[in-house]
């Protein structure tokens, strides 16, 4: 690789719990939709425990049977995606990475080639989706307020506890609403950046809604070195925080734009008229 072609590393992370399905799905997708730019793929295997003790074959001989060659495979016993991301970027001499989650699937050709042509010296991130969800605000904002009495003492005892325990403690965690972050399912950023990343062990689901979604989380840290955060659509055109809404890629519309879908994209789509509501409002307020 050369400086004006630099050494591109694609990650995908596959949960093996799961089983193949999403593999075979993103595998597809990654096939169907060119690139456009050259890159290496790089097949990160999580879930290496006691139920699954050996290389996972069945997922090896897919990609041989579709004759997509991969640069490197790397195997863990367990983790939550982010550690596994930041473990596998040490590992990949790479100069740009992006990361796709287990649920990815790839839904425009030229991906790749949109992310790299946007990505400069003042870029930190560039995301395909991005939300001002706040996991803080989200517990009142999903609530009724008051004393629901046709609901029964216990589910107002557990509502007026998760009440208390937002206030006096996750909202010193996260920002309330709107709270602009980069949602971590197909990613890109400059290695050499990202490792400096020093968060401790991520190892529980809540450290990781706060490493995606809170104060001093992925954001947080790119903000702070005055770099951009981007998300990217399917027709390669960018948009900063303030224009997120508008790019029609996550939980608005009909996500129209969207270049990478995941699960999260994968409920919106499947939900009725009045849960697309809500969940437009939870990800940016109301119209």
């Amino acid at each position: 690789m050369t400086k004006d072609n630099p050494f591109t590393a694609v990650i995908y992370l596959a949960w093996l719990p799961y089983g193949m399905e999403h593999f075979k799905r993103f595998i597809d997708s990654y096939q169907c939709f060119d690139a456009d730019y050259e890159h290496q793929l790089v097949i990160v295997f999580n879930g290496m425990t006691v139920a699954h003790p050996d290389k996972p074959k069945a997922y090896l001989a897919y990609l041989e049977n579709r004759g997509i060659p991969t640069y490197r495979c790397l195997y863990y016993a367990s983790g939550q995606d982010i550690e596994i991301y930041r473990k596998a970027a040490r590992e990949i001499p790479a100069v740009y990475i992006l990361f796709f989650n287990t649920y990815s699937t790839i839904l425009a050709s030229h991906w790749l080639k949109y992310y790299m042509q946007n990505f400069d010296d003042q870029t930190g991130i560039i995301a395909a989706t991005g939300s001002y969800q706040s996991y803080y605000s989200s517990v009142f904002q999903k609530q009724v307020g008051g004393w629901e009495a046709a609901k029964g003492l216990l589910y107002n005892f557990r509502k007026y506890k998760l009440f208390v325990k937002a206030f006096i403690y996750w909202r010193f965690l996260f920002k309330p609403f709107p709270n602009p972050h980069i949602r971590t399912s197909a990613f890109m950023v400059k290695k050499d950046i990202f490792i400096e990343l020093k968060k401790g062990v991520i190892d529980t689901k809540f450290k990781a809604y706060r490493f995606e979604n809170g104060r001093n989380g992925l954001t947080g840290f790119y903000l702070a070195k005055g770099l951009k955060i981007l998300v990217v659509d399917r027709f390669g055109k960018t948009y900063l925080p303030s224009a997120w809404k508008s790019s029609n890629t996550f939980w608005i519309n009909s996500q129209e734009n969207l270049l990478v879908a995941d699960n999260q994209t994968a409920i919106y789509s499947n939900a009725t008229p009045e849960e697309k509501t809500e969940m437009s409002r939870l990800a940016w307020g109301t119209k």
